[in-house]
């Protein structure tokens, strides 16, 4: 996936493996953002043993006596000793979807952000934004779902989807293709584009009149 990115220093992240928490459209994210921890608890409900562990072992090494730990004691010791990586992926608020809203998380979100949206630069961590295609014209962004491995790669402006099959042994990231082979992909299509019938009939024709973010959102040419 293409998207423009600012923030910290990419030699943070680069290489790492976060784990996902996906939505589509921004009302459940503001109902996540309204309670304490909404965003984390989304993503624990989600995540298996497999998922935690397996990741803490590829970014830090992790620890063999910790794979026979419950979810509950290993999720607690990677939060508490700032060994669980999140990023929140937000699909469905770009400019031919929503307008391009930006994002808003004042200091309830620290973890980094994938987006076909925009996020306010006061947000504290990364932002990965304006991905193209967007979810509403059927980008890959539309098949990601929470638990899914997203590897970023900064230094060469990439975000990479993790393959679930044979990731203990390392890390293979799925195709474009394989993301839009996804069955789930079209629903969520679907289910931004019902969103965006909640805006006012002037509005939607506006938005179908405007370029992608990288043609720089602009009026089309219907001449």
């Amino acid at each position: 996936m293409r998207a423009n990115r600012a923030g910290n220093d990419s030699g943070i992240y680069d290489g790492k493996v976060h784990l996902a928490v996906a939505y589509l459209g921004l009302r459940d994210l503001h109902a996540d953002l309204n309670v304490p921890d909404g965003i984390s608890n989304r993503l624990r409900e989600k995540v298996t043993h497999e998922d935690l562990y397996d990741t803490w072992k590829l970014n830090w090494g992790g620890d063999e006596e910790a794979a026979h730990w419950s979810k509950a004691h290993l999720w607690q010791y990677l939060e508490e000793n700032h060994l669980l990586r999140i990023i929140v992926v937000v699909a469905g608020i770009g400019p031919r979807a929503a307008g391009m809203p930006e994002l808003q998380f004042g200091k309830k979100n620290t973890w980094p952000v994938l987006t076909d949206g925009r996020v306010s630069w006061h947000h504290e961590n990364i932002s990965i934004s304006h991905v193209v295609p967007e979810a509403f014209d059927g980008g890959a962004i539309a098949a990601i779902r929470t638990g899914d491995w997203i590897r970023i790669q900064l230094a060469e402006n990439e975000v990479h989807v993790v393959c679930r099959k044979g990731r203990r042994n390392g890390v293979r990231v799925a195709t474009t293709r394989e993301l839009l082979s996804r069955p789930d992909r079209k629903r969520r299509v679907h289910e931004i584009a019902r969103q965006r019938l909640g805006f006012v009939p002037s509005f939607r024709i506006l938005l179908d009149n405007v370029s992608s973010a990288d043609s720089g959102v602009s009026p089309c040419d219907r001449a």
